[in-house]
């Protein structure tokens, strides 16, 4: 055999083992270090702010960092109190709720399978004669079925989010470790952040900060400006629809801004997912008065975010919509739910990544072997 092929094929599998080792790595510590992740990401989010504040007024950098950092954790505890106190509330409310809700739903399907499905059904029977005839399909029952399973399922993954979310809030010792933690990995790389940055330029090889600082230079300019973007465009969509939603007289508004918010981030679908089924739903219902509200509350969104987004969103992901959903969907498929959150961050790593390099480098290393 060719010792080319032996060598290359050595470094493939090289450059494999230290991708799922970085792998098998991350999956396994990660609920050991993500309060020291969530306190870096503070660290630079607040890092600008102490820096500007230091140099203005002539403060120390530990007072600096001191002074945000008590800011910062006061106006966010705060927020979060009430918001998980109304979201506790407006997820009971809707969990009693729901099989009302349910049984609506089931009588105007059977109602639309009466007067829709059965006459176009027994029309097909007559032209494709292998379909079995109407008498030994029970419409009721399927769709009883179904709308019975659905209604079981939402109603224990509802629970199971409220009984998670209240155990998470009771175990006070637990949530009072971790965020002693995190303010703590937070005030200290966020006063020695600029110290930490020259010890890495000292220690780490050259060429690996090259690499490092070729793929934060596409974060900065593309990816974050793409995340800022993003952010700006789905908070005034939320703004919007909550405001409007307190004007309707919608129960249940925080969760469904909540609920909206998150869901415009995920590629592909937006905030159709929410407010199309729930549209046809009050229409079907006769709710017509609030059919037209939603109807044009949506409309709005849409030509709002038509006029605003080619303003802010100056960049993209970079990534063929085909490969964002075959990503999106592996995603989905792996890690459940919160996939749905987790896979668009993805993307952007993959996208930054890509274009700083580092695919090709890895690949001319397996190849030459230098990069």
């Amino acid at each position: 055999m060719d010792n080319q092929f032996i060598i290359k094929f050595l470094r493939f599998l090289s450059v494999t083992a230290i991708l799922v080792g970085f792998f098998l790595i991350a999956k396994y510590t990660f609920t050991y270090i993500y309060p020291f992740i969530i306190a870096l990401l503070v660290a630079l989010i607040l890092n600008p702010l102490v820096t500007k504040i230091q140099f203005k007024w002539k403060l120390n950098r530990t007072i600096a960092t001191l002074c945000i950092m008590m800011s910062f954790f006061t106006l966010f505890t705060t927020v979060c109190f009430f918001l998980l106190k109304r979201l506790l509330e407006e997820s009971t409310s809707l969990v009693e709720s729901l099989p009302e809700q349910f049984k609506n739903i089931k009588l105007l399907l059977t109602e639309m399978g009466q007067a829709y499905i059965l006459p176009t059904y027994e029309k097909l029977t007559k032209t494709i004669t292998f379909l079995p005839p109407t008498e030994e399909i029970d419409i009721n029952q399927y769709i009883h079925l179904m709308i019975d399973e659905l209604g079981s399922s939402s109603s224990y993954f509802l629970k199971n989010i409220i009984l998670s979310t209240s155990t998470v809030l009771s175990s006070l010792s637990y949530v009072g470790t971790i965020i002693i933690f995190i303010l703590l990995a937070s005030f200290l790389m966020t006063k020695d952040l600029e110290q930490i940055k020259v010890h890495l330029y000292n220690n780490v090889p050259k060429r690996f900060i090259q690499k490092l600082q070729k793929i934060f230079k596409h974060l900065k300019s593309s990816v974050f400006g793409f995340l800022k973007a993003q952010i700006i465009i789905t908070t005034i969509s939320s703004i919007i629809v909550m405001i409007s939603l307190f004007i309707f007289k919608v129960e249940n508004v925080l969760m469904i801004t909540l609920t909206t918010f998150f869901v415009d981030f995920i590629p592909y679908v937006g905030i159709g997912a929410i407010f199309i089924p729930w549209i046809i739903y009050n229409f079907f219902t006769e709710q017509y008065s609030l059919t037209i509200q939603l109807s044009c509350l949506y409309i709005g969104i849409i030509i709002i975010r038509q006029i605003i987004e080619p303003r802010i969103l100056a960049s993209s992901i970079g990534l063929h919509p085909l490969v964002a959903l075959i990503i999106l969907f592996i995603g989905i498929q792996s890690l459940g739910l919160i996939g749905i959150f987790i896979t668009p961050i993805a993307l952007i790593i993959i996208s930054a990544i890509y274009h700083a390099g580092i695919v090709h480098y890895i690949w001319r290393f397996i190849k030459n072997g230098n990069g």
